[in-house]
């Protein structure tokens, strides 16, 4: 009888280690996918504010010539 617990016991302590370690396995997966999910957020919100700079620099680009091409603007309609 001795024997069956003993074999029962050392069964179920290997059965607690694997489990163990199968969450443990499953714990790491999570981390490794969070953090690639993480990466590839922090590099889209890197590409969006490069696409964000860039436009802003066209809108500079335009509010100058804007600026430039407004008195000729008004000169015309004063001459319309």
């Amino acid at each position: 009888m001795d024997r069956i617990v003993e074999a029962n016991l050392e069964q179920r302590t290997w059965d607690s280690l694997g489990s163990f370690l199968e969450m443990g396995h499953k714990l790491i997966t999570n981390i490794k996918m969070m953090n690639c999910l993480r990466s590839k957020a922090v590099k889209a919100q890197e590409d969006h504010q490069a696409e964000i700079n860039h436009l802003l620099e066209e809108k500079a680009k335009v509010d100058h010539l804007l600026e430039r091409k407004m008195p000729e603007v008004k000169d015309l309609q004063e001459t319309i």
